[in-house]
């Protein structure tokens, strides 16, 4: 005799955001067991987590890692200004410089952070170099004091914004200073992959 086959009901799950941000619910899924949501990406708007609608420009992606009584909590993996948005801060007669380089964070976590300068005015190609060298410097050095949550936490809050644009604004003033992208290249490494990793930027920079 042909055995039943049991049929589990499917029901909505929360996905919370991680303490750091409040565990706010950040969306649902429809799924029988919440274990199977368990290393899934959501993506959401700013916005849904700030209220601020002016954010909407901004992706975060979190992924999907514990479960707990009433859902599932995720941690944020990245965070992306949209290209529309970019698109927007683009204006003519002034320079972009775009940068893309590691940072290692207080806990050991490897970020690779993506930024957007666009000057006021008009310049030459030393200032840009400058302003390249110089904000690249500054990031790894603020990344070192934070953890990793820590500094996506002040990127959201655009502190890290303000500080990079007052450091860059006595080498030449910016009408922009983003970070176009932040995301979790390694989740931790040793003192010796550290050593590689800034060894092989160092290089890269002064080509």
């Amino acid at each position: 005799m042909a055995r039943a086959k049991i049929v589990k009901k499917k029901k909505w799950i929360h996905l919370f955001s991680p303490e750091w941000m409040g565990n706010s619910v950040i969306g649902e899924t429809f799924v029988e067991d919440p274990s199977q949501i368990l290393g899934r990406s959501a993506k959401v708007s700013l916005t849904t987590l700030t209220g601020d609608p002016q954010r909407q420009g901004v992706e975060l992606k979190f992924h999907a890692e514990k479960i707990v009584d009433d859902g599932v909590v995720c941690e944020l993996k990245s965070y992306t200004i949209l290209p529309s948005t970019i698109k927007r801060l683009i204006r003519k007669g002034k320079k972009r410089i775009d940068i893309s380089f590691l940072v290692c964070t207080k806990d050991n976590v490897v970020l690779r952070t993506k930024l957007l300068l666009i000057t006021k005015n008009p310049t030459t190609s030393i200032v840009l170099a400058q302003l390249n060298k110089k904000a690249q410097a500054f990031v790894q050095e603020e990344a070192k004091k934070l953890t990793a949550n820590n500094f996506f936490e002040t990127i959201i809050q655009k502190n890290m914004q303000k500080s990079l644009s007052q450091h860059l604004k006595k080498t030449y003033p910016l009408s922009t200073s983003e970070f176009r992208q932040v995301l979790i290249s390694k989740k931790s490494v040793q003192s010796e992959q550290l050593k590689t990793l800034v060894t092989e930027q160092a290089k890269a920079a002064e080509t």
